[in-house]
């Protein structure tokens, strides 16, 4: 069923989010999908490979650090929102979680 899902959000991305979406809907369910995912990408484990490559130098798993730590931080948005003080240093940390992530991806791409 995951490789189902897989090949059906590769060939057609967004279609998983719109079932969702619309089972969420059809349940009468008062989920916000956005702050629900948020809050998932947080716990996602950093083994979990967000990019792959023939590379075996490191660099690709450095990438992913980086892109697991930007996801951690992304995820204590919902919980900070509300907090004005913790939300703005949050987005401080966001913006440096992002530019680490940039120069991640420079470091791949040279």
């Amino acid at each position: 069923l995951k490789s189902a899902f897989i090949k059906a959000e590769s060939s057609n991305p967004g279609l998983v989010h719109e079932l969702v979406q619309t089972l969420i809907q059809k349940s009468d369910l008062n989920i916000n999908l956005n702050e629900t995912l948020l809050r998932l990408q947080g716990s996602d484990p950093e083994n979990n490979c967000e990019f792959r490559s023939g590379r075996s130098d490191g660099i690709i798993e450095e990438l992913n650090r980086k892109a697991a730590a930007l996801k951690r931080i992304l995820s204590r948005i919902p919980d900070e929102i509300n907090d004005r003080k913790a939300f703005l240093e949050t987005i401080k940390e966001i913006a440096s979680a992002i530019k680490k992530l940039l120069d991640a991806v420079n470091v791949v791409s040279q």
